[in-house]
């Protein structure tokens, strides 16, 4: 056993002595001593003052492990002791509310608190108490904003200083569950699949455990939430018809019909066996194409028309299945390995107008699932809302 594959296998010890004390450890401040029993009990020697450069280090020295889940179980966890370090000193410095809006070249008394704090964090390096809004600052919140997966407008907001105000205690709460789920996640070492991620709102293509490439997407409401489950995608469909699901045609479309006569012709919809559909095509609401791997909830990838609604920050507007923002690409990849599916034939099988179904030679993995912290390739640790309360 080498030291990598020993270290994991005393890592899933902590993560399973976690499990059980996570909770009440947060509640009576003891979250630090899980991270020193760790620490001791395996004899491991931490240089505390951990950098995002060490995990920039550990993915150039670990190519093989770039995207893998034991690559996040291990920089997850050496920010968690970073952070470990900065709570026992005291936690992130608390920045005081701001009445509106600060951009570069302000001044604000905020903004020496929101420096303190950005230098803990790493997204800024040189320590500075001014109370200017200058060019390094600047920086830093753009930084700050990639990180929790905001729109880097590199302005400071009240919502912004929401999150840099989340206690350490959650942070380190949120760190430790999603080491937990990366534990868990994948256990079958599947090289090639693709990740939902639905707090990021990103879809991510994996292959050979490299991350090829990514996009945006849209996951359900609170009220209708996306499940999280493993499956594999076996058909494309080209343009699809969209079967309106019962809940949707009684709560959303009856009213609608009822109030304007032609509302079905309008929306080029028809009835098929009392079931009322949507005809394919440009305005069908999965867009040109649909992914299907047969589950229990009914949840499909899928394309959408409305192409707008990918700039928003939250985006959680279905009804549970997820659009994403380039169906054509996903395509084009799952069907790369059939010769009779050239990029041509694909746009044309999307434009048709006609609904087709094409089996996958290959079924390929699709994992939904729910992280809210991780690091990138960058080494950059990331946080997001925990939309659906699972954190909790």
């Amino acid at each position: 056993m080498n030291f990598y594959t020993g270290f994991i296998c005393c890592l899933v010890l902590i993560v399973g002595n976690c499990k059980n004390h996570t909770i009440n450890d947060l509640k009576t401040n003891k979250i630090e001593s899980i991270a020193d029993n760790y620490i001791k009990a395996n004899e491991i020697k931490i240089d505390k003052k951990i950098t995002q450069n060490d995990a920039v280090n550990f993915i150039e020295k670990n190519p093989h492990k770039k995207d893998s889940v034991n690559s996040q179980i291990y920089l997850l966890r050496n920010y968690f002791l970073k952070y470990n370090e900065i709570e026992k000193k005291g936690g992130f410095v608390a920045i005081p509310p701001i009445k509106k809006t600060i951009s570069i070249r302000d001044t604000a008394f905020s903004v020496k608190y929101i420096k303190k704090y950005l230098f803990q964090t790493g997204d800024i390096t040189i320590k500075d108490t001014g109370n200017v809004f200058d060019s390094m600052l600047l920086s830093g919140i753009k930084s700050i904003q990639y990180r929790f997966g905001l729109i880097q407008t590199g302005k400071i907001t009240k919502s912004l200083i929401a999150e840099m105000n989340v206690p350490i205690k959650r942070r380190l709460h949120q760190i430790n569950i999603n080491i937990e789920r990366y534990n868990k996640f994948n256990r079958e070492n599947i090289a090639d699949y693709v990740l939902v991620n639905i707090p990021e709102y990103k879809l991510h293509l994996v292959e050979n455990n490299h991350e090829l490439w990514s996009m945006d997407i849209i996951v359900g409401k609170i009220k209708n939430p996306t499940a999280i489950f493993d499956n594999k995608i076996q058909y494309v469909v080209f343009s699809p018809y969209w079967n309106v699901p019962n809940s949707i045609l009684n709560n959303e479309l009856i009213p609608l019909i009822k109030k304007n006569k032609f509302y079905i012709t309008k929306h080029n919809m028809e009835w098929v066996g009392g079931k009322l559909r949507q005809r394919p095509g440009p305005d069908n609401p999965l867009g040109l194409i649909k992914f299907l791997f047969p589950n229990r909830y009914n949840i499909y990838l899928h394309d959408t028309p409305v192409k707008s609604l990918f700039k928003q920050e939250k985006r959680i507007f279905s009804h549970g299945c997820i659009r994403i923002a380039e169906a054509q690409k996903l395509a084009e990849y799952l069907l790369r390995n059939d010769t009779s599916w050239t990029i041509q034939k694909i746009k044309d099988a999307m434009n048709a107008k006609e609904e087709r179904f094409v089996k996958i030679k290959v079924p390929f993995m699709v994992f939904i699932d729910y992280f809210t912290s991780w690091v990138d390739m960058n080494g950059l640790l990331h946080f997001r809302k925990d939309i659906y309360k699972k954190d909790q």
